[in-house]
């Protein structure tokens, strides 16, 4: 469940009238607050979804839904109608209905059928009234597979099974609509299995017992934190980078390297399936600062960067939690943290892909390639900050700046992969199900 609090801004058309962003408690959907102090944004995956809105707050009595759009169709909702139990279906189509629950608070739910199309569906929600309201954008993702993409390896170096990406999923950009959205998580956090590794919310909030952390320097940092915490865990981190032991292991390596032939830039939310906002930006910025109709190709290239990792010891016998009385069962806690630097670039060319992937294998791209692709435009975005907002940047220069020096002066990377285990029985967490 999701929580949004009260925030005001001055109105530009009139600075003695203020907006007030109604209060929203959500299932089905975490909604972020965007640059406009009443815009808040959500996505969704592309599987049937049921999602609910209560009006709590000060402001909870104009918490009704004023109006519903998808694509070209606007729908305008009587308020009256949440207190008529013969009608409590506002309006219906293919994608789904909305349905006024109640009035006392206002209570709204909307069923969105499966998107079996391969582009995103957008959803429009206005609740109250002008000045005291709250607009919600809802984007369902199109139904695309991670499989569909054909990744050509330039470099990779293998992980176990057991360690999960998270390296995109909560990217932003600097300086645009696109918000970095990392989750507070350290190792010893627990949460219930659904959210594990994807929104990471609902996090279990007991009383743990003391852990072991180390990291895997060939001469590893070793720490005890009695009373877990993500405090805690952030002393811990800055005793370890002021440590001699990270001294001499600080510099990330080049872990994975690639690139993929896609045939439109809209193909984007295929590369990043848990990051619709991530991909509608990409997909915007390239059509702003580049005229794609210039470029018969569109190449992607993910560069990721490993630097050290951080485990907890397995708890023992008597459980994590104090409290041994706390039921376990489908809790996952954060067994490992792996930090790094990623960086995503999409290129339009009338090379053919063959050719621009032989020159992007060179070792210095710039050098070598520059004269061959200076016809061929990229976007770049690159990020090794806590804050997983990504500088940037649209020249091949700042690609081979990145290769050669992926970390920004004083940062030591961002969580890329982590590992779960369940409380229960200290299986690994798969999203498969798989779970060993």
């Amino acid at each position: 469940m999701t929580l949004l609090s009260l925030f005001g801004f001055q109105s530009c058309g009139n600075e003695e009238e203020q907006f007030q962003l109604i209060e929203l408690e959500t299932t089905g959907v975490s909604l972020k607050l965007q640059n406009n102090a009443v815009s808040l944004y959500g996505d969704i995956p592309s599987a049937e979804n049921e999602l609910t809105f209560v009006a709590v707050g000060k402001n909870a009595n104009l918490g009704f839904l004023y109006d519903f759009q998808i694509g070209d169709e606007v729908y305008h909702i009587n308020k009256d109608e949440y207190d008529n139990p013969d009608h409590n279906v506002a309006v219906s189509g293919e994608w789904g209905c909305v349905e006024l629950i109640n009035s006392n608070p206002y209570t709204t739910k909307i069923v969105i059928t499966e998107n079996n199309s391969a582009r995103d569906r957008e959803f429009r929600l206005r609740f109250g009234g002008v000045y005291i309201t709250a607009w919600v954008t809802i984007i369902q993702k199109g139904n695309v597979s991670n499989e569909n993409v054909k990744w050509d390896n330039i470099v990779c170096n293998q992980l176990s099974s057991n360690e999960l990406f998270i390296g995109n999923q909560y990217l932003g950009i600097q300086n645009w609509d696109c918000i970095g959205n990392p989750p507070q998580i350290y190792p010893s956090a627990v949460f219930p299995e659904t959210t594990f590794a994807k929104s990471f919310d609902k996090e279990v909030n007991e009383a743990k017992r003391p852990i072991s952390l180390y990291t895997d320097f060939s001469n590893p940092f070793v720490s005890t934190i009695k009373q877990p915490s993500g405090v805690a865990y952030q002393h811990f981190v800055k005793d370890l980078i002021k440590s001699e032991e990270y001294e001499s292991n600080k510099q990330p390596h080049l872990h994975l390297y690639r690139l993929a032939n896609i045939s439109s830039v809209e193909n984007l939310s295929k590369i990043f399936p848990d990051n619709g906002t991530l991909a509608k930006s990409l997909e915007d910025i390239v059509k702003q600062k580049v005229n794609a109709e210039h470029f018969q190709n569109w190449i992607v290239g993910e560069v990721v960067f490993k630097g050290f990792s951080v485990t907890m010891d397995a708890p023992g016998q008597k459980g994590l939690f104090e409290n041994s009385n706390i039921q376990t069962k489908g809790l996952v806690y954060l067994r490992s943290m792996t930090y790094g630097a990623t960086a995503y670039f999409i290129m339009g060319s009338n090379l053919p892909y063959d050719e621009v992937k032989t020159l992007l294998s060179t070792p210095s791209i710039v050098d070598n390639a520059k004269e061959k692709l200076s016809k061929s435009a990229i976007i770049l975005i690159s990020n090794s900050s806590i804050d997983q907002n990504a500088a940037l940047s649209t020249s091949f220069e700042a690609l081979n700046a990145f290769i050669e020096r992926p970390y920004t002066k004083g940062s030591y990377g961002y969580p890329i992969y982590c590992t779960g285990c369940y409380l229960d029985d200290n299986r690994f967490f798969h999203f498969n199900g798989l779970n060993e």
